[in-house]
């Protein structure tokens, strides 16, 4: 920690400000508060295919089980971070792998990626019965296709709490989950 000392107002009054600079990586457990919040995504909503996709019932859209970088169906290991045009490159370098018998892999909108946010739950809300693996992964930050006002920044999904945030396009490194539609 470290702490230093600025002088503030016209008083010169001394302030103490304490930064703190440590990084930690444990892991943090869901914490979810189904007993006073209904789920916005019940395991009832999605289906798992067997071959690395789940189906969202409620939507229709398909999505891949596992973030970009951790092992297919089991979803283990690390997820990887992209810059915004590195994200949009994993939908076709999907789509050229055919990765499940598919070829209209993409980055979801914002609207798509919000529908995956558990509202009952933190650390992370998402459904880890259907998504595992999602606490593991540290700054659970997702992109979105969705480009805000600026050109140069896209809308993002933090999904240790559902927030949404605006990000550099090339300045910001996150995480990806792709999304199709139905053929």
């Amino acid at each position: 920690m470290k702490i230093g000392k600025t002088k503030v107002g016209l008083l010169g009054l001394t302030v103490a400000v304490a930064i703190s600079f440590s990084y930690s990586s444990t892991v943090v457990s869901q914490e979810c508060f189904f007993t006073t919040v209904k789920s916005t995504t019940p395991d009832t909503r999605y289906n798992d295919n067997s071959d690395g996709t789940i189906t969202d019932k409620k939507t229709g859209l398909i999505w891949k089980k596992c973030s970009e970088g951790q092992t297919e169906l089991s979803c283990a290991g690390g997820a990887d971070t992209f810059l915004w045009p590195a994200a949009m490159a994993q939908a076709r370098i999907a789509n050229l792998e055919n990765y499940a018998n598919a070829n209209n892999w993409r980055l979801p909108n914002i609207k798509e990626l919000t529908s995956l946010v558990e509202v009952a739950c933190k650390n992370p809300s998402i459904n880890i019965n259907y998504f595992p693996n999602t606490t593991t992964i540290d700054n659970r930050k997702y992109w979105s296709s969705t480009t805000t006002f600026a050109a140069t920044l896209a809308w993002a999904v933090n999904i240790d709490v559902g927030n949404v945030f605006y990000y550099d396009k090339d300045g910001s490194n996150l995480h990806v989950r792709l999304v199709r539609n139905p053929d």
